[in-house]
């Protein structure tokens, strides 16, 4: 309807963008951020083995998804102004604005391609020797009524905003557990608390990225003997 072209989220995606997308391949655009997000943090730590100690003799590794553009790409500049090395992982590596040098580098990386996950984690260790924290940035947000968004819609969706970091989170684990320990930012939003009508897709979408978050924390605590671990929910204004 013409009325939700007036819909004041700047993340407004046309209805059947998504499915358009999917049909275009791995490297389309990615969309724009959302204004506001709340951080689900994910932290553990080994109980033999203190990752932070250890990142304090070698060079601290961040990887980012989705790192193209918006807050995604402020963030892997803000890491990297910080002294960070940054593997900035994006669809279209090619279209980035972001600068590569010894601490920044570019790879492809499309969040609902097992393949591409797996090649780009892989790429990072080969490069990097380590991975000290993954932040899950990549997202998807569609906006209109129910009845008129798809099935192809539904799943676009979900296997961007919480099958995506689900499955970095299950690439990046067994090199952190190596390297005895690390840190995973899931980027969520505060609409589940809200219940914003139109964008019943990227709320549900979201609800379950915290909840996941929560419930990894406690999975992580408890079956590969971490000595901490805390979901925590915060808000983190963008602009």
């Amino acid at each position: 309807p013409a009325s939700l072209r007036a819909f004041p989220f700047p993340c407004d995606i046309p209805r059947g963008e998504a499915a358009a997308r999917s049909a275009r391949g791995p490297h389309a655009p990615e969309a724009a951020p959302f204004p506001t997000r709340v951080e689900s943090r994910l932290y553990w730590t080994h109980a033999q083995s203190d990752w932070r100690a250890t990142a304090m003799t070698t060079q601290k590794v961040v990887l980012i998804t989705g790192a193209s553009r918006g807050i995604r790409e402020t963030t892997a500049r803000a890491f990297h102004a910080a002294g960070w090395t940054v593997a900035a992982g994006m669809r279209a590596p090619a279209a980035s604005s972001l600068t590569p040098d010894e601490r920044m580098k570019p790879y492809a990386l499309d969040v609902t391609y097992d393949a591409s996950v797996t090649a780009a984690v892989a790429a990072v260790m080969a490069d990097f020797g380590r991975i000290d924290v993954l932040v899950n940035n990549a997202g998807l947000c569609l906006v209109g009524p129910l009845e008129e968004l798809s099935k192809a819609d539904d799943r676009a969706l979900l296997e961007t905003n919480l099958l995506g970091p689900m499955a970095l989170i299950r690439a990046v684990l067994p090199h952190m557990r190596a390297q005895g320990g690390g840190r995973i930012i899931n980027l969520s939003s505060g609409t589940p608390l809200k219940g914003v009508p139109f964008l019943l897709h990227y709320v549900a979408s979201k609800a379950a990225v915290n909840a996941m978050t929560r419930a990894l924390a406690k999975e992580l605590g408890g079956a590969v003997g971490a000595s901490r671990a805390v979901a925590d929910l915060g808000w983190r204004p963008v602009a």
